[in-house]
């Protein structure tokens, strides 16, 4: 027997539930750790009641845990890790199991939460929007700045994001421009995003670019020219940057 209104058939709504849960885990196996808010438009849901609703049900299962913390001078924050049993419970029959750590609160440094979260509601942005292959730093390679994630667009193209929450000084630009230019040259990704809160900060780390002229580079110093800049991609956080320009 089905229901009316916007209520689910008990099969439907079992199988909507299980579904929450698989891509819930799916997503805490490599974040860790997120914020309700973030779950919640992972998982398309409308209110805020239902995703905590969610997270409940996981945490009784002790698939998650909640986690409690002091978030400088705002009220204290609350968090959601996947716990080990979580993580093994994330993979599918058919799929091989992998060394994911569950989240661990002593090892969580609140100084950088503010930027972890930025990151991961750009993650879930271009998700959302066909992007795949979403890699939260973790890169390491000689020689190389590691970016803050790197993902795949819907056209094939690789691209390392940098989440810019405050401004770096004039001497780190050149640097870092560099080194994304030689991940360039090396194929690791083709084009660089920066990601800022609002418009102020974005047009001065634009600025910054445009300003950059000569770099050093392998003890040698080189010329920058605007060919190199048009690889580097400026956008707000809320601007449409998920959409192929």
């Amino acid at each position: 027997m089905t229901t009316t209104g916007t209520l689910l058939p008990r099969n439907a709504a079992f199988a909507r539930h299980d579904q929450k849960v698989d891509l819930v885990l799916r997503y805490l196996r490599t974040e860790r750790w997120s914020h309700q808010d973030i779950l919640q438009r992972l998982l398309g849901l409308r209110s805020r009641q239902a995703i905590h609703k969610t997270l409940v049900s996981m945490e009784k299962k002790g698939l998650v845990r909640r986690h409690h913390i002091e978030h400088g001078f705002s009220l204290p924050m609350t968090i959601w890790g996947i716990t080990t049993h979580g993580v093994m419970s994330s993979f599918s029959d058919d799929e091989t199991i992998t060394d994911c750590r569950a989240f661990e609160p002593s090892k969580l440094k609140p100084t950088q939460i503010n930027h972890t979260l930025d990151i991961q509601q750009a993650r879930v942005k271009a998700e959302l929007a066909g992007w795949c292959e979403w890699a939260s730093a973790g890169f390491a390679k000689k020689g190389i700045k590691n970016p803050d994630a790197t993902a795949i667009r819907p056209d094939g193209i690789v691209v390392a994001f940098e989440i810019e929450r405050t401004l770096k000084s004039l001497r780190r630009y050149p640097d870092i421009l560099v080194s994304h230019l030689d991940a360039r040259k090396q194929g690791l990704w083709k084009e660089i995003y920066y990601l800022m809160p609002d418009q102020s900060m974005k047009h001065k780390v634009e600025r910054i670019f445009n300003s950059i002229t000569s770099a050093r580079y392998k003890r040698q110093t080189i010329q920058i020219t605007d060919a190199h800049k048009t690889h580097f991609k400026f956008f707000t956080y809320s601007e449409s940057w998920e959409i192929k320009l």
